[in-house]
């Protein structure tokens, strides 16, 4: 239209005044008006073209996207902030999610399964860490079959069995990770909390934070050398 109308008005300034009769006004506004139409219809035929490519795109992205996403310690220097947004993303995601961490908590709060390698191959999938740590600390939990291959193997040095104080430390440890995991839930909650760095609390609970790391991160160490000498 606006093109139209600059035609137009270019004419009736280049045309003769004996040419502006009613007669030749008419034939302005009919060439005015095909100008308009035709422009209309090229740029109509411009975005057409245009949105036919950009759903053609869409489409071939969409038949690459897969719905399982791959994560490995996706939790490793992220703020509380960041932490929250990316578990509100997983939960609310369509697909499916294999992560691999040593976030504790953040497995609480974000998966529906858990995948447990118990050693000599075998592969547990839990509903949840809970009902890991109980399976652990349970005396019923089934031990790995052996294999033909690992029957008909030359016996070697025989692996030292555990203490009765070892076997008891080893009970105990599912119960005491579970509580310190907790507090560590609960400082980080403390900390993420503007009004306890207000009250001068934030370095001291910082501080007992990062000791609790370091005494999870020992118990799941102890577990694990405890745990392969069953």
């Amino acid at each position: 239209m606006l093109g139209g109308a600059a035609t137009g008005s270019l004419l009736r300034r280049a045309l003769p005044d004996h040419h502006l009769d009613e007669h030749a006004k008419d034939i302005v506004r009919l060439g005015a008006g095909l100008v308009a139409t035709i422009s209309a219809l090229v740029l109509g035929l411009l975005i057409s073209s245009a949105s036919s490519s950009y759903e053609a795109q869409r489409n071939e992205v969409r038949q690459m996207a897969a719905n399982l996403i791959l994560l490995d310690e996706p939790t490793n220097d992220l703020d509380l902030s960041t932490l929250r947004v990316l578990e509100e993303a997983l939960v609310d995601y369509d697909g499916a999610v294999i992560v691999v961490t040593h976030d504790r908590a953040f497995l609480d709060r974000v998966c529906t399964g858990l995948l447990a390698f118990h050693g000599d191959g075998r592969v547990v999938r839990y509903a949840s860490r809970q009902q890991w740590l109980a399976a652990l600390s349970s005396p019923n939990t089934p031990a790995a079959p052996q294999s033909a291959a690992e029957v008909q193997r030359p016996a070697t040095e025989p692996r030292r069995r555990l203490s009765y104080r070892e076997q008891q430390a080893l009970a105990a440890l599912p119960a005491q990770i579970d509580t310190m995991e907790q507090r560590r839930a609960a400082l980080e909650r403390e900390l993420a909390d503007p009004a306890t760095w207000k009250a001068g609390r934030g370095q001291g609970l910082s501080r007992e934070l990062a000791d609790l790391a370091a005494r999870i991160e020992a118990a799941y160490t102890e577990w694990t050398k405890l745990e392969s000498r069953q």
